[in-house]
């Protein structure tokens, strides 16, 4: 039991140090590409080294052996790793957080960003019906499936987007 408590301490130290040597966040404006499912380029499955263009991670957790989160919490940007290569996009939107804005390319002219404004209704008639629907008390989700991934769409009670996530399909 010992020396699992020294490989998380030693893969915590690894990865502080690694995600250090990266350039400040600074202020780059992240577009997500409607038809080939990336962000910034990036696809799911690319390696950890390859978005330290995004710059350091405000906050980094290690929540089980093989998978790593780190998050832009001013940005609203969540990714997770599995194995060092990029497993999960996730992306926040508040009413708290007015100005941030996901610019999306190759959607529709109707619609060239994600944003706390965005409607259910919109994701709708853009993207047509989902592959599945979720829904209780406090929101709703919209599960699209294409190009062997899975776009959720998160949506309060009133029927504005709070989150947007990207993941492979299971066993893909």
């Amino acid at each position: 039991m010992l020396w699992l408590w020294w490989r998380r301490r030693y893969r915590q130290w690894h990865y502080r140090r690694l995600l250090a040597a990266w350039p400040p966040a600074g202020n780059r404006v992240l577009r997500f590409n409607w038809l080939d499912l990336t962000l910034d380029g990036m696809r799911c499955g690319a390696s950890l080294g390859s978005v330290a263009i995004w710059g350091r991670p405000e906050h980094i957790a290690l929540p089980a052996d093989r998978l790593l989160q780190i998050t832009y919490p001013e940005r609203g940007l969540a990714l997770e790793f599995e194995n060092e290569s990029l497993a999960y996009i996730g992306f926040e939107f508040s009413a708290d957080h007015p100005q941030r804005r996901l610019p999306v390319d190759n959607l529709h002219d109707e619609m060239q960003f994600f944003s706390a404004t965005t409607e259910l209704a919109d994701i709708r008639r853009l993207a047509g019906e989902p592959a599945r629907t979720e829904q209780d008390e406090s929101k709703t989700v919209l599960q699209y499936r294409r190009l062997q991934h899975v776009l959720e769409f998160e949506f309060d009670r009133n029927g504005t987007l709070r989150r947007f996530n990207l993941f492979p399909e299971e066993g893909k």
